[in-house]
């Protein structure tokens, strides 16, 4: 659940919900069999691409992971953005995604539940097309994600970070953020750090030690937060 809070506050409440997430993890990384037991119960993944949007697998192809895995649930939540990038579900591909998924889910031979799920991304202003757009699926959960600022796809297609104000950007990343999460639309925050990933965290990295200066919007427990 999210508070409306000062931006100071919420940096503060970031940083003590993973300073006590660590200490949780510690406390069971130096107990065997609350470890054993924690792994199990949260057995699940909710974040699975197929080949439909951005993933390398099908369906199938993931179930038979799952099974390896030893997985008590998992959920299927393919990208579906008003965009349309290369990386999301095509339009043409809406009803076959349903299709696939309304059937695995009728399955009986299996040792985990399947849910239907979608990571659809979050545009500022286009709240009621992207509901229009929910509402195409029968989803069980909406992953919300942002993966653009403006017409800037950051996370894929990053350009100079050199011409970019690198404090802006976390100021602006984080205002979508607050936005997203505030629009009701979604039930899951998707990597919610995904700014601080790949290719991104490369050119800020660049950007530090060529300008010598930290992003005065971006405090360290932000960054190396898990």
């Amino acid at each position: 659940m999210w508070f409306k809070i000062s931006k100071q506050d919420f940096l503060t409440n970031v940083y003590k919900v993973n300073k006590y997430t660590a200490e949780l993890f510690g406390y069971f990384f130096f107990n065997p069999y609350f470890t054993i037991k924690f792994i199990y119960t949260i057995m699940v993944d909710y974040h699975i691409h197929t080949i439909l949007s951005d993933g390398k697998s099908t369906h199938e192809e993931c179930l038979q992971y799952a099974l390896k895995s030893g997985l008590q649930e998992i959920g299927f939540s393919d990208h579906v953005c008003l965009k349309f990038p290369d990386w999301a579900t095509r339009k043409a591909h809406f009803e076959k995604m349903k299709s696939i998924l309304l059937d695995l889910k009728q399955r009986k031979n299996l040792p985990f539940s399947i849910k239907f799920g979608i990571e659809a991304d979050y545009l500022r202003g286009q709240e009621m097309a992207i509901q229009k757009s929910i509402a195409l699926f029968p989803v069980d959960y909406v992953i919300g994600s942002i993966h653009y600022i403006g017409d800037w796809n950051f996370d894929t297609h990053p350009k100079d970070y050199k011409y970019v104000d690198i404090d802006q950007f976390y100021i602006d990343y984080f205002q979508l953020l607050d936005e997203c999460s505030r629009s009701g639309l979604f039930d899951i925050l998707g990597h919610i750090l995904i700014s601080r990933r790949n290719l991104v965290i490369i050119h800020l990295l660049v950007y530090c030690h060529t300008t010598k200066k930290w992003p005065k919007s971006l405090p360290n427990q932000i960054l190396f937060m898990n």
